[in-house]
């Protein structure tokens, strides 16, 4: 079974109040195995991705924290111009809301999905969610 959610709504503080989830049969993909396992959270504490699971129990001091989140190297001003990314808000309207140039914004858009690997905002925005950034 495969889970997806995406946020609708949120409220003023930033936290989601209304998600839309979709469960799909992809049982006919077949069997993977894989020695790794992945804690995510979505109230602003750390998540725990790819994690060695031979211990056969999750500690985090047994965690490779090094590369716990795709989005760990973002700046502040990157993290800043995310949040206002998954508020909706047009590079234009991003430009003007922070006081800077068009093509500044669009360059910080760039270094983001660049640095955390994401193909486009979408994805980017969900990388966020799940690693307790937004």
């Amino acid at each position: 079974m495969m889970i997806q959610t995406t946020a609708l709504s949120l409220s003023e503080t930033g936290k989601i109040e209304h998600f839309f989830v979709i469960h799909s049969d992809i049982s006919h993909l077949g069997n993977v195995s894989t020695d790794w396992i992945s804690f995510r959270s979505l109230n602003g504490k750390k998540s725990y991705l790819k994690i060695k699971a031979h211990h056969g129990r999750f500690d985090p001091k047994l965690a490779n924290l090094e590369n716990f989140s795709s989005t760990s190297g973002l700046t502040k001003r990157e993290l800043e111009i995310v949040k206002l990314m998954s508020q909706g808000l047009s590079a234009k309207a991003i430009s003007e809301k922070l006081h800077i140039s068009f093509n500044t914004t669009r360059t910080h858009r760039q270094n983001i999905l660049s640095k955390t690997n994401a193909s486009n905002t979408a994805e980017l925005i969900a990388k966020c969610l799940s690693e307790g950034v937004l």
